[in-house]
């Protein structure tokens, strides 16, 4: 869904070579990349065993440069990824398996520019990491967007009560196969967050807004296998269709391309996190995230609210520095789009997660991630049914990710 169709080509490769261009003697130029390797384990009970494929090793690859020119008013950026490109959650694809070549697609290829008298404020054009993936309900921290933004973030103060303050206001098109007018898919959103310095501890709260233009031509593309959920069958998806209250037994690909997706996606979500020892090498995080679809709709119009609570000791960000973390998660079956939320998640689940990581020396971190879960509404599609087709029983599932990542 994120990958760039032919005839948007020639604009990226503009920025492309904007980012080329920036990098000049001048400049600062600063090469990144990230490579992992990790297991996924799936088991299923009382459902389609077929969720079994989704087991084996991952590979995952980025590789990306960022150029900024002297007083960094004008930033570019130029990436690329492993991974499926119509799965934007996820940029983990299958490792060894025989005659089966890695794809590498375009990440990230943006141009910002900020004005001298405030250079807080920036004007981000092009495709870029999702500036919203603080609502971990809603989006994935892989997910890219291709769009323009308007981000406000001034330095932080802390010796005062209000450390900082950030707000991002963003339009993305969402291609949905060959980008015919009528097949393109709109998204608005924006989001405004603060963080207050309490004196040892630290609260920070966060807002956001979002609206899909498009629903029904996005569960087409669902359908076209043109946008995968994560590592899941093309045309698979938890969101419901219109008919899915009627003929739940209907074969999925043909609902979807006739009826599209149930609900419109007006999605409002707060998240607020409390750090008490926000200083130690060992602070405790209490953080809870609410997401609410008002365009529920359909069979969904029941399944529009999710919900997710997590505990975490620690920190896994300085070297020889772990966090261990509880998370508890109710995800309504069409509270938000389950091709661009986490890819352990999706919806119609609920369940809980225990994870945790350890920064072993600079750039390196070992983990796990888990999650027990049954399916919320064991009338729709979840986790156990396979391409999407609603199976006999109540499936309930476990998901294991073993990851070892280095960043460099």
């Amino acid at each position: 869904m994120t990958s760039i169709p032919s005839r948007a080509l020639p604009s990226m490769l503009l920025l492309a070579a904007a980012a080329l261009s920036c990098a000049s003697a001048s400049a600062q130029v600063s090469p990144e990349g990230e490579v992992g390797l990790r297991h996924r384990g799936v088991i299923v009970n009382q459902g389609q065993q077929a969720d079994l494929l989704a087991s084996g090793l991952e590979i995952a690859f980025r590789l990306g440069i960022t150029a900024r020119a002297p007083g960094d008013l004008i930033e570019a950026t130029l990436g690329l990824r492993s991974g499926d490109p119509a799965a934007p959650s996820t940029p983990w694809a299958d490792f060894g398996r025989f005659g089966n070549a890695q794809p590498v697609h375009l990440d990230v290829a943006s141009l910002s520019i900020a004005p001298a008298p405030l250079p807080e404020l920036r004007l981000v054009a092009g495709q870029r990491r999702t500036p919203w993936s603080a609502f971990s309900l809603v989006w994935d921290e892989d997910v890219a967007l291709p769009g323009v933004w308007l981000d406000y973030r001034p330095d932080a103060d802390p010796d005062a009560l209000l450390a900082r303050l950030r707000f991002n206001l963003g339009a993305a098109c969402l291609f949905s196969g060959d980008p015919e007018p009528a097949d393109n898919v709109w998204l608005l959103g924006a989001a405004l967050g603060l963080d207050l310095d309490l004196d040892g501890a630290a609260l920070s709260l966060d807002l956001g807004a979002f609206h899909l233009f498009g629903n029904q031509r996005l569960g087409r593309a669902i359908a076209r296998g043109d946008l995968k959920v994560g590592a899941r069958p093309a045309g698979f998806t938890a969101n419901t269709t219109p008919s899915d209250a009627d003929d739940p037994q209907a074969e999925l690909t043909r609902r979807l391309i006739v009826d599209g997706l149930a609900s419109e996606f007006d999605v409002l979500t707060l998240k607020a996190a409390f750090t008490l020892g926000q200083r130690d090498d060992t602070p405790l995080i209490l953080d809870l995230q609410i997401a609410l679809n008002l365009g529920a709709a359909g069979p969904g119009r029941d399944q529009a609210l999710g919900l997710r609570a997590g505990l975490q000791f620690g920190r896994a960000d300085t070297p020889g520095q772990g966090q261990i973390r509880l998370d508890g998660v109710m995800i309504g079956a069409d509270a938000t789009l389950d091709a661009f939320n986490p890819d352990l998640l999706g919806t119609n689940i609920l369940g809980v997660g225990l994870s945790s990581a350890l920064c072993a020396f600079e750039g390196l971190t070992l983990g796990f991630e888990s999650l027990l879960s049954a399916q919320l509404d064991p009338d729709l599609r979840g986790l156990g049914d396979a391409r999407g087709e609603p199976s006999p029983g109540a499936p309930d599932a476990l998901q294991l990710l073993v990851t070892t990542r280095y960043v460099f």
